[in-house]
Order: structure tokens, then sequence, then C-alpha cells
């Protein structure tokens, strides 16, 4: 085990979604079907219930935002949900190559791994108990405020955890309960979803990251093992010369790790950038608003942090991605004594240089996803809030 809780949340959240995270084939991906297929079908209808609300309360901004928030963040669950489905195999390949990976390093190389495993161990237990909350806040509000009211005031009012077009009674218990497990299966599929697929990318990046600082590692090693003595010497300038081989075959190794990284979350992160501003959006307005209570108001403003901190998930690990890769090219040059070396092993040293010159970049189809992306979504959402104002204090 490299770090005590090593993988543990990111199989915990498979496990919750009915997927099992260490399968060999593609039918042994899904292990519990009613977990992964039943709640997503829920999700499904649900995300179709709360467009309809919002189409015909279409006149009222508050409440077209209150529940297009959450139709949102469902929305996007769902494609992390189809496009894992569809990507199963390349998904499952990456986590076993990234693990494999971590058994076959070095003594010396180990602390590496289990600096970034332990601070990835870190972040994705904050966020989960920051997800948790939020989880646990929607479907437990409105049973608190139903107990408050009634003892208050003796009078039973049943508020619905996300108001949808429900197509059927639900002021009276019987129809409640149904609208209220829809909720909660709606949810249990948003919460596990959210927190597979968005921890298991934190995990990919922190182990892609180790690999690039293994590699600077491993050329620095090399480096030190040059002796210009010996350099003459036809099997120790073998040896030396293999290792180096050795070195740009492990970069060539990561950097494709990277790029198939790209390529399993490529129209997942683009989705959730596009999805991301009108939800900021919303939440923000329905903040500036009065509320119905400060539970709800609360809930609102965990939900906008739970969207913040998934937000710079991505553009935060995209950025060191992107720095990782180009801090090779820099080690390398000052790793060697270049006036000593041989030319053949120069010339060799010149493919990882010039390759690392060239970051990799995680992007989301059409655009490239770093710290600047991130205050662009934000200033992208101010522009958005500001209309949605204007147009709100004109029709008032």
């Amino acid at each position: 085990m490299v770090v005590k809780r090593y993988f543990y949340i990111q199989q915990l959240s498979f496990f919750l979604c009915g997927i099992d995270s260490k399968a060999t084939k593609p039918e042994h991906v899904v292990t519990r079907p009613v977990l992964c297929y039943v709640p997503l079908l829920f999700a499904i209808c649900h995300v179709v219930a709360i467009i309809h609300y919002a189409f015909v309360n279409r006149n009222d901004y508050v409440e077209v935002t209150d529940s297009l928030a959450l139709s949102c963040q469902s929305l996007l669950a769902i494609w992390k949900m189809i496009i894992f489905l569809c990507k199963r195999m390349s998904f499952i390949e990456m986590i076993r190559e990234v693990q494999l990976g971590n058994l076959k390093a070095a003594r010396l190389e180990l602390p590496m791994i289990r600096s970034e495993n332990t601070r990835d161990v870190k972040f994705c237990t904050i966020y989960f108990t920051v997800v948790s909350i939020a989880a646990i806040l929607a479907f437990s509000n409105p049973i608190i405020e139903a107990v408050y009211i009634y003892v208050s005031t003796g009078e039973l009012v049943l508020r619905v955890p996300y108001k949808a077009s429900y197509f059927w009674s639900h002021t009276k218990i019987p129809g409640y309960s149904l609208v209220y497990f829809w909720n909660m299966l709606s949810i249990y599929n948003l919460f596990g979803i959210t927190m597979a697929i968005d921890t298991l990318f934190t995990w990919l990046v922190s182990n892609i990251s180790a690999q690039f600082h293994i590699l600077c590692f491993r050329f620095k090693d090399t480096a030190n093992a040059f002796d210009v003595k010996t350099s003459g010497n036809g099997y120790e300038s073998l040896k030396f010369m293999k290792s180096i081989k050795s070195c740009i075959k492990y970069h060539n190794e990561t950097l494709k790790l990277a790029e198939k990284l790209n390529q399993v979350y490529g129209e997942i992160i683009f989705i959730k950038f596009i999805i991301s501003c009108t939800e900021i959006c919303c939440l923000v307005f329905r903040l500036s608003r009065p509320s119905e209570s400060l539970a709800v108001a609360a809930y609102q403003g965990l939900f906008l942090v739970t969207v913040a901190m998934q937000l710079i998930l991505y553009c935060y690990n995209g950025q060191r991605i992107r720095d990782e890769s180009l801090q090779v090219a820099p080690e390398i040059y000052f790793a060697f004594d270049w006036s000593q070396l041989p030319k053949s092993c120069k010339n060799l040293l010149l493919i990882p240089i010039m390759r690392s010159q060239k970051e990799s970049q995680l992007k989301g189809v059409f655009f490239v996803v770093d710290l600047t992306l991130y205050l662009w979504v934000f200033k992208t959402a101010g522009s958005l809030i500001a209309a949605l104002k204007t147009l709100d204090e004109n029709r008032v």
C-alpha cells in the first residue's frame, strides 16, 4: 500500500454506483445493475420533470433558477455516467496501468508517489465531506422544516426537495412519499457518480504528476552516475546510454498516459464547463433574492461551494499536468554536465528536451483546462447574473 486510504474513496464511490473499479473485462465492470441503472433512470426522468417545471414557470425567474441549478448538476452526472459506461474499459485500463506503475517504483521513488497520493487523499476526503453534507441537507431539509412547522403551528406543510412537475398531487403524505423517494434516488445517483468520476480524475492526475517527478529523479540519478574518467570505457558508456534510453522510454509512457487522460475525460470536461456557467449564475441569483428559509439559503450556499470545488478540481489539476510536463526540459538541462557528455549522449537527451517543450494539455474538446479557464467561468457567470438581474428588474 502506497499510503493509508490509497484509492479508498474512489473505490467506495464506484461501489455506491454498482461498479467494480478493479474489473478486468467489460461485462464485469457493472457488478450491481440495480444500483447503477435504476438511480440513473430515475435521475433522467427527474431532469425531464425539472425542465418541464422550468418551462411552465418560465416567466418567474426565481422559480426557473431554483430548479435549473439542480437540473444542470443532474444532467452533468448523467452525462458522466454515460461517458463512463461507453468508455468503461479505457477507464479501467488507466486505473490498472497507474497502479502497476506504482508497484514497479523503486524504493527511492516511493516517497514521490506517497507524497502525491497523501495530498490526493486529503483533498478527496474534504471533497467527499462537502458533497456528502450537501446531499444530506438536500433530502433532510424538507423533513426538518415540516417537523418544525408542524410543532410550531400544528399545520403540516410538505415541501419537496426539488421543484419539478411531478404530475400527481403531493400535498398529502402518500403522494409526497413517492416524490420524496424519487428525489432520494436522484440525489443518490448524483452523489455517487459525482464522487466516483471527480475523485478518480484527481487520483489519476496525482499519479501522473508523480510519474513526472520520478522521471526527473531518474534523469538526475543517471547524470550523477556519469563518470568522466570511465566514460571512455565501452561497457560503462553502453550502460550510461542504456540508462538514458530507459528514461526516454519512461517519458514516452508518461506522456501517453497524460494523453489517455485527455481521451477519456475530454467530453466530460467539455459539458462540465459549458453547464457550470449557467449553474453558478442560477445559484448566485437565487442567493441574492430573499429565501424561503435559512436552511434553504444555507443549502444553496453549500451547493455553490461544491460547484466551485468541482471547477477548481479540474482547472487546478489541468494546470498541474501542464506545469509538470514543462518542468522536464529544465530538469534535464541542469542535471547533466553538458561540457563533459559524449556527443551521442547529447543528441539522445535532445529528444526528451524537445518533447517536453510542448506541454501536455488537458482539453475540454475545444479549450485548454487550466487556472485561466477557472477565472473565465466566473467572469462569464458574472455577466449572465447581471443580465438575469436586469431582466428580472424590467419584468417587475
